[in-house]
């Protein structure tokens, strides 16, 4: 579990969670980020986080800007 964070989901995956990116310190791609029940354009912070080896699943805690 890490702190929230703040980001913008901008599409659907497959299973239909929504995908945002955040940057990652060191990294050269941005960490990419699962959310369930959000919507591409969501503005969203997310609190509890599962974080796996390429991704991470992360719910919404608070809805910033709807889309």
């Amino acid at each position: 579990m890490t702190s929230p964070s703040e980001l913008t989901l901008d599409r659907l995956a497959l299973g239909g969670d929504a995908v945002g990116r955040r940057p990652t310190p060191g990294a050269p791609t941005p960490e990419v980020v699962f959310v369930p029940f959000g919507a591409p354009g969501d503005r969203v912070v997310v609190g509890r986080e599962e974080k796996q080896k390429t991704f991470s699943r992360a719910w919404i805690s608070q809805l910033v800007t709807p889309s």
